[in-house]
């Protein structure tokens, strides 16, 4: 339900993005709204399911370490993928995700 919900939040800003580019709008703070509207949701929805079974502390720790686990496999991901892409010559990079 939690994958379910992600990706609902994920459509509705694919089809608010191209919308938002042709009035003109800075796209930038609504990208990041929708990054904290999915971590939010996702926080919200293991903390619904799993509120009986844990304390407060260790559902927030297990939550902390699931978005530190999250954000480790999109960083090795990113970097495998540079990398191959590079051929394994690193060089400066110039990230702009949203510009």
């Amino acid at each position: 339900m939690i994958l379910l919900g992600v990706l609902l939040i994920s459509v509705l800003a694919h089809l608010y993005f191209p919308i938002n580019y042709m009035l003109n709008f800075s796209s930038d703070a609504a990208s990041y709204v929708v990054i904290a509207i999915t971590l939010v949701y996702i926080s919200f929805g293991y903390y619904n399911a799993f509120r009986n079974l844990y304390s407060t502390f260790a559902l927030l720790l297990r939550v902390l370490l699931l978005f530190v686990l999250l954000f480790t496999e999109i960083f090795l991901l990113f970097m495998l993928s540079y990398g191959y892409v590079t051929h394994w010559k690193f060089g400066e990079i110039h990230v702009t995700p949203f510009g």
